[in-house]
C-alpha cells in the first residue's frame, strides 16, 4: 500500500488490526470475521502488526525488553498456568529472541528506552513474529531507521513471505514498495487510486497516483 503520509494509511491499519471499526464491511482472517475494536481478536486470528511508531504505540518504552518481548504472549499456556507466570519459559523464550534477532542490549531486564532505533525496531518484530502469524500488518516499518536496519528488517519481511505469510506492508518509500511488493495499491485521500503488479508497475504511474492523478 503506497501512498504519502496522511492519507489514511494510519486508520487503515488500525481497523484491519481490530483496533478502530469500519463504518460499513466486514473483514475476514482466513474466512474468519474480525471482531471489530479488538485487537486481541486479532490476535487470536494469527495476525501480527508492526505499527508506524515505535516508541508511542509500538513499545512500551519503561518495561523491560522481556517483557516487552512477552507483551502478546504472556497469557499463552508456554508462558503462564492458573494466572501464574513461568519464569524460566519466559526467561527461555527472551532470550531466545535476542539471540535470533541480534537485539544489542544490556540483557533481557534492560528497559526499553535504553536500546537504539534499530534494536526498538528489532524487539517489536522478535515480538510479532514469535507466533508465526499468517497475516502481518507492517505499517513504515523502516522509518527513522539507518540502512543496514532497514535492510536487516526488508529481509526478515521476505522470509516471513517465503514462509507463506500475507503481508500488507504500508510505505511512502517507494525504493522500499518496488523492493518488496507483489502488488501495489496506492491510496490517496482515503481512496484507493490504482492497483499494478509490483514486478510491471512503472515509478512514474505509482508516482502519479500518490500525487491524486488517475491519468
Amino acid at each position: 500500500m503506497a501512498g504519502i503520509s496522511g492519507n489514511g494509511q494510519r486508520e487503515l491499519s488500525e481497523i484491519l488490526f481490530g483496533m478502530r471499526g469500519p463504518t460499513r464491511g466486514a473483514i475476514l482472517v482466513n474466512s474468519n470475521p474480525l471482531k471489530p475494536g479488538s485487537p486481541a481478536a486479532a490476535i487470536k486470528l494469527k495476525m501480527g502488526r508492526i505499527p508506524e511508531d515505535r516508541m508511542d504505540t509500538g513499545l512500551l518504552m519503561d518495561l523491560s525488553v522481556e517483557e516487552n518481548l512477552i507483551l502478546e504472549n504472556h497469557s499463552s499456556a508456554d508462558l503462564q498456568q492458573f494466572g501464574l507466570m513461568k519464569s524460566k519459559n519466559i526467561q527461555q523464550f527472551s532470550t531466545e529472541l535476542i539471540r535470533r534477532y541480534g537485539i544489542i542490549t544490556t540483557g533481557r531486564d534492560a528497559v526499553t528506552k535504553s536500546l537504539s532505533g534499530g534494536n526498538l525496531q528489532k524487539v517489536m518484530l522478535a515480538r510479532e513474529l514469535a507466533g508465526e502469524p499468517s497475516l502481518i500488518i507492517a505499517s513504515q516499518p523502516t522509518r527513522g531507521l539507518d540502512v543496514g536496519a532497514m535492510e536487516y528488517i526488508h529481509q526478515r519481511l521476505l522470509q516471513e513471505r517465503e514462509r507463506g505469510a500475507g503481508i500488507l506492508l504500508i510505505s511512502e518509500e517507494l525504493d522500499e514498495i518496488f523492493a518488496l511488493s507483489d502488488r501495489i495499491v496506492v491510496l490517496f485521500e482515503g481512496e484507493i487510486m490504482g492497483e499494478a503488479p509490483g514486478a510491471t508497475a512503472s515509478r512514474e504511474q505509482i508516482g502519479l497516483w500518490m500525487s491524486g492523478v488517475k491519468a
